[in-house]
C-alpha cells in the first residue's frame, strides 16, 4: 500500500473514531510503528491532524466556514458565471461527480442540452433542482445521490458512508469548488468535505477546480491535493494572478480557464 493511500485511510479512521493510535494502526496496516509515526508526522505537517503522544486527534478549526446561506450571497454573480462556464464543459455521455458548494450547485443549475449523462451529487439543494431540470427536458441520463449523514450547515451528505459510496464509481470528470488555492495545492475548510473531494479526485479521469480569483494565494484548514493532481482550473479575471502562482500552475501542467 502506498503511503498516500495509507494516510488517506488514517484520516478517514480519525474522522470516524475521533482519535487514532500508532499501535493499532500498525497492526491494521501490517507495518511498523515507525512507518505509522512517519505518516502521522506528514499529516501533522500538512495540518490534516494533530499529533499527540501515541497517536493523533483531529485538528480544531478556529475559523469555521460560513454557512451555505451566507456563502450563497457572497460573490454571487461570480459564482454563477463560473458555474455556467463549467456546465458548458459537460458533454453527452459524461459521468461527473460534484463536490459540495455554492459554486458547484451553480454548475448543476446551468446544465442543459446534454444527453445520457450520469451526475453524482451530495448537495441536498441541488437534488431538487436537478430533478426538475430532468423532468423539464434540460438533460437526459441519471442522477445518483451519494447519501449519508446530512450536514445542515453545508446542505449536503458527507461522512464515511458517502465516501464509501463514491469509492464504487469511476467517472470522467469531477468539479470541486475550492476554499483557497495556493502554490502548495488546493484547500478546503472542512475535513469531511476534504476527504470526499480527495476521493473524487482519485476516482476521476479529469479534475476541474473552481475558485474565484480572491481565493488565490491563501491556505485554509485542509489541503485536498497538490496542484499536479489538477487538470483544469476555472476562475475569473477580477484579481490578477501573482507571478509565483502563474509559475506554479504552469509547472503543474494545469489548463487555466479565465471567465471574463
Amino acid at each position: 500500500m502506498l503511503a498516500s493511500e495509507r494516510q488517506r485511510l488514517i484520516c478517514e479512521k480519525l474522522q470516524r473514531d475521533g482519535q487514532v493510535l500508532v499501535s493499532e494502526l500498525a497492526v491494521e496496516f501490517h507495518v511498523s510503528d515507525e512507518t505509522i509515526r512517519r505518516d502521522i508526522n506528514a499529516l501533522n505537517d500538512a495540518n490534516r491532524l494533530r499529533k499527540v503522544h501515541g497517536g493523533a486527534i483531529p485538528v480544531k478549526d478556529n475559523h469555521p466556514e460560513p454557512s451555505y446561506k451566507v456563502r450563497a450571497v457572497t460573490n454571487r454573480d461570480t459564482k454563477r458565471k463560473l458555474g455556467v462556464y463549467a456546465a458548458s464543459l459537460i458533454q453527452d455521455n459524461d459521468s461527473v461527480v460534484f463536490g459540495a458548494g455554492v459554486t458547484t450547485d451553480e454548475i448543476l443549475s446551468a446544465i442543459r442540452n446534454v444527453s445520457n449523462v450520469t451526475l453524482l451529487i451530495t448537495s441536498v439543494s441541488a437534488l431538487t433542482t436537478l430533478l426538475q431540470k430532468q423532468l423539464d427536458g434540460h438533460f437526459t441520463g441519471q442522477i445518483i445521490f451519494l447519501g449519508g449523514q446530512i450536514d445542515p450547515e453545508y446542505s449536503c451528505a458527507m461522512g464515511t458512508m458517502t465516501n464509501q459510496l463514491l469509492e464504487t464509481f469511476s467517472v470522467d470528470k469531477c468539479f470541486i469548488s475550492a476554499t483557497s488555492i495556493s502554490c502548495e495545492g488546493v484547500h478546503l475548510y472542512n475535513l469531511d468535505d476534504g476527504i470526499f473531494c480527495e476521493t473524487a479526485i482519485r476516482r476521476s479521469a479529469q479534475v476541474y477546480i473552481l475558485g474565484e480569483s480572491s481565493k488565490f494565494g491563501k491556505k485554509t484548514l485542509y489541503k485536498i491535493c497538490d496542484l499536479d493532481a489538477v487538470h483544469h482550473l476555472i476562475t475569473d479575471g477580477d484579481i490578477p494572478l501573482t507571478l509565483s502562482m502563474k509559475k506554479a500552475l504552469s509547472q503543474a501542467g494545469i489548463q487555466l480557464h479565465v471567465v471574463e
